[in-house]
């Protein structure tokens, strides 16, 4: 699976993400090889809390997978998906000085945790997976590790895993993409 996404702030604190993902299902539920886009993702998230001097934030955020944009038969739902989130970023900066020989393993670091809730048209059964992982950023890019843990049966019986590579455009284009659109610092 390869997900690629493009975030843009709008305003400071508030941003938009575009995203999808491209599917290789070996076998498929049809014991075929199956491949192909899932839905279309929208992401808006708003960071409402920041501490610098204990490197800390808290953002919402609210995602919508439009339901039967991507192909069925690559993994894509027919029905809409709803994601509401409290996402997490702890930075390891302030650990005792004892600490801080590994400042290059653990700073920054962040953990992230999130909760889905998928809608579908025919019923109102709610699935949900919970993401616990640590993210390691630089300033130009991160690497992350999560898991992905399934909230009841409908969701899945089987704890995953994903890895994130993600570079900060807004970084190594300060002056053009990684401005907000309104009220820029």
């Amino acid at each position: 699976m390869s997900s690629p996404e493009f975030s843009k702030r709008i305003f400071p604190d508030f941003g938009i993400t575009l995203g999808g993902e491209w599917n290789l299902l070996v076998p498929a539920p049809n014991n075929r090889t199956e491949s192909g886009f899932g839905n279309l993702e929208v992401t808006l998230k708003y960071q409402f809390f920041t501490n610098a001097a204990h490197e800390t934030i808290l953002s919402a955020a609210f995602g919508w997978e439009a339901g039967g944009t991507g192909r069925q038969k690559a993994g894509a739902e027919s029905f809409d998906i709803f994601r509401p989130a409290i996402l997490f970023g702890k930075g390891m900066g302030d650990l005792p000085k004892r600490w801080r020989g590994s400042d290059p393993l653990l700073s920054p670091a962040s953990s992230r945790a999130c909760c889905r809730a998928a809608a579908a048209t025919r019923s109102s059964r709610s699935t949900g997976t919970v993401n616990p992982g640590i993210i390691w950023a630089g300033k130009y890019f991160q690497i992350g590790l999560e898991a992905v843990v399934p909230i009841n049966e409908r969701t899945g019986k089987n704890v995953g895993i994903r890895g994130q590579l993600h570079f900060f455009l807004d970084d190594l284009f300060p002056k053009t993409l990684g401005r907000p659109l309104f009220g820029g610092r």
